[in-house]
């Protein structure tokens, strides 16, 4: 039976994913606010982006228009908005105890929609464009203006078109009516004023995307405007009032076979909630600046002494040490690459299934799975799903294993440790189960109600016989953050090909309404900006592939896209988009090539 075949499950029941992310943020507390001062800031700069549709739109902008937006305009356009304050007038190591964000709504039709905030991760500019009547139109772009595709216009451009923005949502708030007033005013925004008066060379300011960008556009006053947007902040100076950090959960110390995945963890409070910097030896990891630290396709120069240091502007603490063991495998021969696990994280609504299928050739193998749902709000969903259940299904469609609560089993517990995964809440009602597989089986997570819930398969051997060899997930494609993304890790040493593809016209041909008519598929690499492999419409010579390694045909000359990739170890995401901005059900499948 080919892998295709045991998919029937994906035609039968949709499942709606919001994008995956490797690496989780954790939440912040809310701050001390006695003995705070504040100040108000106007905006520094602030412009409108014009999604790439119709052709050309790409190039226009709003640079010193009197409005911004963010929403769907009614002529194919996706509009977002740009804006930036300066708080050079807060002393150095104040501790940020609060900020609030006020937007004048000045909509002409009584529009609503949901707003975003996201913290921009690069510099962008403002010119001197100004859109016609309303300026929802937008103006051709002026040398230095921030446009869909260009940072700066004719200078810089932005590593992904429409922004390049922090997946984490920093604040959202409905938006509603001719007038009025939009505030803004959370812990995630705290710590993102926090982090530029910790780094001012990091502050690039927020980008304010509609949740339902084909949804009706909301429109705000600019700094340009009779009524500009204001930014409260309110602060103490010299630290008075914050507290240092303290370690509630330090990393622990594991061992790991070369060619493993290791993660490490930690979770500290403080006022300002603190920042991370890991370090190996006693030196700072470059880049390694989360809560979490991943290492993929181990080996022995890994093995080290970690620590991570907690930071804000009232102290630091160092954790405890955590040491990395690597030892050789079993049998002494060389570790080839190989596919390790798959995760897919969803927000799902009641009653809604969601299937993730996946094959292991040459023998049994023990995998771990886990639907993640409670220990989720250790990171900061709010909307964590309370209680998921896993059903295995082998390939002739029989329940072979079930887990509701994983009930801080031992084994389970150990299980994580070996494979990298994070520890799960004890007593949570999070599942999880290791289970012998041969061949295609397919998993399936369900809720006693909607939140997001995270899959995740764990291959839990070592070497290549047997092994890990496709897995493949489902969903509805959308726009902006909730495109489909799928995370994977390459373990081992050398390199590993991999067929991926994203299949969207195809499914039509196997029942699947409301299909991604034109999906293009793109390949990136956690520790670099640029996608590593990347595909619009698959080519011709791939058949033969799809035949060797058991996945269904596609039809010649479909837009369903596909690629083989030479990838080294490390850990990946997949990312599936619509042409044009268009929306629909995808498939993303990965095998490996023998």
């Amino acid at each position: 039976m080919t892998f295709g075949s045991a998919l029937r499950p994906y035609f039968a029941a949709p499942c709606f994913l919001a994008p995956w992310f490797l690496a989780l943020v954790f939440g912040a507390l809310l701050p001390n606010r006695a003995s705070a001062a504040s100040i108000t800031l106007r905006p520094s700069k602030d412009n409108t982006i014009f999604g790439p549709a119709p052709a050309g739109e790409a190039n226009l902008s709003n640079g010193a228009g009197a409005f911004l937006f963010a929403g769907g305009s009614g002529q194919a356009r996706i509009l977002r908005s740009l804006v930036a304050f300066n708080p050079r007038e807060i002393p150095a190591g104040a501790a940020i105890n609060s900020v609030t964000l006020t937007f004048t709504i000045n909509t002409p039709l009584n529009n609503a929609n949901t707003v975003r905030l996201h913290r921009l991760l690069a510099d962008w500019g403002e010119g001197s464009s100004v859109g016609a009547a309303g300026g929802g139109g937008g103006a051709p772009a002026t040398n230095g203006d921030a446009t869909w595709n260009a940072r700066f216009f004719n200078t810089q451009n932005w590593t992904t078109p429409g922004g390049d923005f922090s997946a984490t949502v920093s604040a959202s708030q409905p938006v509603r009516g001719q007038s009025g007033t939009a505030t803004f005013s959370t812990a995630g925004m705290t710590a993102d004023v926090q982090a530029w008066m910790n780094n001012p060379a990091s502050n690039f300011g927020w980008i304010l995307v509609a949740q339902d960008e084909t949804g009706p556009a909301v429109r705000f006053g600019s700094r340009e405007g009779p009524a500009a947007p204001s930014l409260v902040i309110d602060y103490t100076v010299g630290g008075g009032g914050g507290t240092a950090p303290t370690f509630t959960a330090g990393p622990a110390s594991q061992s790991v076979i070369a060619g493993g995945i290791v993660t490490f963890s930690a979770t500290a409070t403080g006022n300002p909630p603190p920042s991370f910097q890991w370090q190996k030896n006693g030196a700072p990891i470059p880049g390694a600046t989360s809560a979490t630290l991943t290492l993929a396709g181990v080996s022995a120069a890994d093995a080290a002494t970690y620590t991570v240091v907690a930071s804000n502007s009232a102290g630091n603490a160092t954790s405890a040490p955590a040491i990395l063991t690597v030892s050789a495998p079993p049998d002494g021969g060389p570790v080839t690459a190989r596919l390790s696990n798959l995760s897919v994280r969803t927000a799902m609504v009641s009653d809604q299934i969601l299937i993730v299928g996946f094959s292991v050739s040459g023998g049994s193998r023990s995998i771990l799975v886990r639907g993640v749902g409670p220990t989720l709000a250790r990171f900061g969903v709010g909307d964590a799903m309370a209680d998921p259940r896993l059903e295995l299904y082998d390939a002739s469609s029989a329940r072979v294993a079930q887990n509701d609560d994983w009930g801080n089993a031992t084994a389970l517990s150990a299980a994580f440790s070996s494979v990298g995964a994070f520890a799960l809440v004890d007593g949570s009602k999070d599942a999880a189960f290791l289970q012998s597989i041969d061949g295609t089986h397919t998993v399936q997570l369900r809720g006693t109600g909607a939140g997001v819930a995270l899959v995740e398969l764990y291959d839990s051997g070592t070497g290549n016989t047997p092994r890990l060899t496709n897995v493949s997930a489902r969903s509805q494609v959308g726009r902006g953050d909730d495109i489909l993304i799928v995370g994977f890790v390459i373990v081992g040493s050398g390199t590993k090909n991999i067929l991926i593809r994203a299949v969207g016209p195809r499914l039509a041909d196997l029942g699947v309404g409301g299909v991604l008519a034109d999906p293009k598929l793109d390949v990136f690499r956690a520790d670099a900006a640029a996608a590593v492999a990347s595909n619009d419409n698959w080519d011709g010579p791939l058949a033969p592939t799809f035949a060797a390694v058991g996945a269904f045909s596609l039809t010649p000359g479909s837009r369903d896209a596909a690629l083989v990739a030479p990838l080294t170890p490390g850990l990946y995401t997949v990312q599936v988009s619509g042409i044009n901005n268009t929306t629909g059900e995808a498939l993303v499948e990965l095998y490996e090539i023998p």
